[in-house]
């Protein structure tokens, strides 16, 4: 894919030499206003349909932040456009509910190592044979930044589905995985997320903010716009950038 190719990235007025080598995507959009006070020389760039990209430097680096709305659907097109124009570091910041709501809190903090792929977009890109999983690399990073900031955080699997409340028919896998200890987090974008990077050779790997447990959404578990849940982002935010950081120092200079 050539530059000119690249539809959003092109409408959006991201010129080709300021796709940097990592990338923060997230569902929040709300959220930027986090990052003039992370890092310096913040500039947005157009907005289009449900995207939005800025570029911030956080620690020497430049990192492009992206917003791609709800679901592997939206977040894939823009993925696919920046892995084909190079970048190599890719980190998901967002939310995710928790399937242990007696023993996770409302704002903790999961890296997640792990998806199961429940998803559409992922099996439409490549079989279920194809693991969906993070970079080593980048975990081990994200765990040390998080220590390195005084940070707790959770290890754990997520399960990536397109749905968000739960479903009505009998059988919802969601049950087994909550039963057996499976999974411990759940969205709508991480499988896709890392299904997209492996397959171009790029680093991923995702820290999420626990906002409510989806066993409970259609009852009040949902904790959007709670103190905690936005204390638990700007950490995760934080976390992402930092980590996004070292890891173009560490492996994008060669």
């Amino acid at each position: 894919m050539e530059y000119e190719d690249c539809k959003l990235l092109v409408r959006m007025g991201v010129p080709r030499d300021r796709v940097h080598k990592a990338v923060i995507v997230s569902e929040n959009l709300y959220h930027f206003d986090l990052f003039p006070k992370i890092g310096d020389k913040y500039h947005e760039f157009n907005e289009f349909l449900c995207y939005k990209i800025a570029e911030v430097e956080v620690d020497g680096e430049m990192i492009l932040l992206v917003y791609h709305g709800v679901s592997g659907t939206a977040a894939s097109p823009i993925l696919r456009e920046l892995l084909e124009m190079g970048v190599k570091i890719v980190i998901r910041c967002g939310k995710c509910g928790s399937y242990n709501p007696c023993l996770v809190n409302n704002g903790d903090i999961y890296i997640c190592y792990a998806a199961i792929r429940d998803d559409t977009v992922s099996l439409a890109e490549i079989d279920a044979k194809y693991p969906a999983v993070a970079d080593y690399d980048v975990i081990d990073c994200l765990v040390d930044t998080a220590e390195q900031l005084g940070f707790t955080t959770k290890m754990g699997i997520n399960y990536s589905t397109d749905l968000f409340y739960r479903r009505v028919c009998i059988d919802d896998p969601r049950d087994k995985y909550t039963l057996n200890n499976i999974a411990d987090t759940e969205d709508n974008e991480t499988s896709t997320v890392f299904v997209l990077s492996s397959l171009y050779g790029a680093k991923a790997g995702a820290v999420l903010t626990v906002d409510g447990s989806p066993l409970f959404w259609g009852n009040g578990g949902y904790a959007f716009g709670e103190e905690s849940v936005e204390k638990g982002i700007e950490k995760t935010m934080v976390i992402g950038l930092k980590a996004a950081s070292v890891l173009v120092k560490r492996f994008c200079h060669n």
